[in-house]
């Protein structure tokens, strides 16, 4: 089982999955670390979120609280964009968006599923902070390119309607509310493949490198096409490209049989 509340964890913050530990040098201001947001007994605890997300704005007297996971314990992690819209109740669909020959063209995915392990850790400058890796897997995915119409004009579709990423790197160190995924040893994130373009030489797998951050509030993490623009990260092909859409989090100790519970990120100070 994980831990009590994240209060009577802070002498010993939590993370996500391990690669090496960072050594920041020097003492980091923030630390972003994984809990997990459970349901509480009225009779024992109060909680403090009215939703079992743990959102911000689901702060206050409720029936869910931060609960914490020890240091350097593994867990499993998964992740879904069927709760992520409609305050958490109904699917949001992922896009990336990017340009071919100067044309845009966007991919869009309704199912997003995620799967892979975190672990909470301590770099030996003193920064809780949370490390891991996680594939993911796009489904029902379809090509709109120029005009907004599926396909227009060249046919493009993904191969099967779905793709997935290589083993993504997952990281809070030094991010503060922003994780950010990158891909591993120079490997694309993934490869997408694309068929039936009218115009030939598209019909190739396209690679998507690099990194993108994503805003947490609790178990929802967000990525916005502009931020990932503006950070001039990503590419598609070596093109820019940007990444638009949510996952909601949930984690359990790896080799358990408990039911996930969504895992929630908190920002603390630390020596």
């Amino acid at each position: 089982m994980f831990g009590r509340k994240a209060a009577a964890c802070i002498g010993m913050l939590c993370a996500l999955a391990p690669f090496s530990t960072p050594d920041t040098g020097t003492a980091a201001s923030n630390g972003t670390t994984a809990f997990t947001c459970a349901k509480v007994s009225p009779e024992k605890e109060e909680g403090t979120f009215k939703g079992m997300h743990c959102r911000s704005g689901d702060a206050g007297t409720g029936d869910y609280a931060h609960m914490a996971i020890p240091v350097d314990t593994k867990t499993t992690l998964s992740g879904t964009n069927s709760s992520t819209a409609s305050e958490t109740s109904a699917a949001a669909p992922t896009l990336l968006k990017s340009t071919i020959f100067g044309l845009p063209i966007e991919f869009v995915a309704t199912g997003v599923s995620a799967n892979g392990w975190l672990m909470n850790r301590l770099a030996k400058g003193g920064e809780h902070f949370a490390e891991g890796s996680v594939t993911i897997t796009y489904t029902g995915v379809t090509v709109m390119y120029t005009g907004g119409e599926e396909g227009a004009g060249v046919g493009c579709k993904v191969k099967n309607g779905s793709f997935e990423t290589n083993p993504i790197k997952f990281t809070t160190a030094g991010q503060k509310m922003t994780p950010k995924l990158s891909s591993e040893g120079g490997e694309p994130f993934a490869n997408i493949q694309m068929e039936g373009c009218a115009y030939e030489p598209l019909n190739i797998a396209w690679p998507t490198k690099g990194s993108i951050a994503g805003s947490a509030d609790g178990a929802t993490l967000t990525f916005a096409h502009t931020d990932t623009t503006a950070a001039n990260s990503f590419t598609f092909g070596g093109a820019k490209a940007g990444v638009e859409g949510s996952l909601t989090l949930s984690g359990r100790p790896s080799g358990g049989e408990e039911q996930p519970t969504p895992l929630s990120f908190t920002t603390v100070e630390t020596p």
